[in-house]
């Protein structure tokens, strides 16, 4: 296998999350869903992306449509996350103005055929700063058992992913020199972390709180 099929089987180490999201899903929680769902979204586009990057195919598209959604997953996940009627006008705010920026970049600046580096500046930027948010939170108020903490596990697993995405996004924005050994290793690179992540994933998927059954008395 070439460098890009290798990429693509480690692309797909976030199947056990999803497959875990499956098996669990009737148990879990609502207020868990988008994550689940985000993890679903994810194993989709890796897929695509697998079919549309044989010779003469494009994979700008779909990856365009994808982190939008992400992104709109994400924020929802957050907000439900920062508990009932918190920071509602907070979290709404920010999730549109981050899909304005989508639409900006996609419609005027560029188009939806083209990757494109101002929205995932702005987006991995605003992913950090609410994982960041959402994780001092669970260790100020659950000093123990933090890495069974399916809230933890996620919000570590988006600082480390989009901290190092948000890296190479500026790079590209702004057009740094680039050896084509420097361009390739930055994505080896990527791709473990990518690996990494998906396994924090995989571990939160387990431990996501369950809904409480209820026995009727006698």
């Amino acid at each position: 296998m070439n460098s890009g099929d290798w990429i693509f089987v480690m692309s797909l180490s976030i199947l056990p999350a999803a497959l875990i999201s499956v098996w669990r899903f009737r148990a879990i929680l609502p207020s868990s869903r988008p994550f689940v769902y985000m993890t679903w979204l994810a194993l989709l586009n890796d897929g695509l992306n697998n079919i549309f990057t044989y010779p003469g195919r494009a994979n700008a598209w779909n990856n365009n449509l994808y982190i939008l959604l992400e992104w709109i997953l994400l924020a929802w996940q957050m907000r439900i996350w920062s508990g009932p009627g918190k920071h509602i006008i907070r979290y709404q705010i920010i999730t549109w103005v981050i899909i304005a920026v989508w639409l900006v970049d996609m419609l005027f600046l560029g188009n939806i055929n083209r990757f494109s580096g101002i929205f995932r500046v702005c987006y991995s930027f605003m992913v950090v700063v609410l994982a960041i948010d959402r994780m001092n939170h669970v260790i100020i108020g659950n000093r123990t058992h933090l890495f069974t903490n399916a809230v933890f596990l996620v919000s570590y697993g988006l600082i480390v992913f989009f901290s190092y995405r948000l890296l190479i996004e500026i790079l590209l924005v702004l057009h740094v020199h680039q050896t084509p050994h420097f361009g390739i290793v930055l994505f080896w690179v990527m791709a473990f972390i990518n690996v990494f992540c998906n396994l924090l994933f995989s571990i939160a998927a387990l431990c996501l709180p369950e809904k409480k059954r209820f026995i009727l008395p006698c």
